[in-house]
């Protein structure tokens, strides 16, 4: 009888992306409320949204790069060498700045936390 065995490793590895999609998601939200305020200037800073608590960096963006990053709800933009690739790789990047997928738990939390599909889900809700 074969029983699916979870290894020390596996738990660590998955309350390690648990942790940082949860708190990448929180900095994606800043982001998010900070948005409506920010100038119509071609560029607008936008706070790094990497695993790193601390971590106040900004990056320059247009808003039309900042859409195409929220598009994908795995997404995020990092200042460039913020990258965990514990549960991220590197999809775009620029000299400003570098564009990361989660992959595994990471990505289910963050697609879970996703402002717009939380929005969508109190929509339906209330109607």
């Amino acid at each position: 009888m074969h029983e699916d065995v979870v290894s020390p490793l596996d738990e660590r590895l998955e309350a390690l992306q648990t942790k940082v999609g949860v708190g990448q998601s929180l900095a994606r939200d800043r982001n998010e409320q900070d948005k409506n305020s920010r100038p119509s200037s071609r560029f607008a800073e936008y706070g790094c949204e990497c695993a790193a608590k601390a971590c106040e960096q900004l990056v320059l963006l247009t808003l039309e790069d900042y859409e195409g990053v929220r598009r994908v709800p795995t997404r995020f933009v990092v200042a460039r060498g913020h990258v965990d690739s514990r549960v991220e790789v590197v999809v775009r990047e620029t000299s400003r700045y570098q564009v990361v997928e989660k992959f595994g738990v990471a990505a289910e939390v963050a697609r879970r936390l996703d402002p717009e599909l939380l929005s969508r889900r109190l929509r339906e809700i209330g109607s």
